[in-house]
């Protein structure tokens, strides 16, 4: 896959209202697990944790990929 493709690609996911209504719904789970342990279910609490981190990483990692054809243009415009 070329990178301007990938550009494409991770513009058009986060454009598209049904996946980031998915990933909106996926941290609200993790965060409502959280919020509902009991005091003593650390282990749960950790779980979820790392759960919702996997989730901003990837959620992350996708806008990074969109903003590469700006950063790109930008650094040509420089030289």
């Amino acid at each position: 896959m070329s990178q301007y493709t990938k550009v494409e690609w991770a513009n058009n996911l986060l454009q598209d209202q049904y996946f980031l209504d998915v990933v909106a719904e996926l941290k609200q789970l993790q965060l409502d697990r959280f919020e509902n342990s009991k005091e003593y279910d650390i282990e749960d609490r950790q779980n979820a944790y790392y759960k919702l981190s996997a989730i901003n990483d990837i959620f992350s990692h996708i806008q990074s990929i969109a903003s590469q054809r700006i950063i790109n243009e930008k650094r040509f415009k420089i030289f």
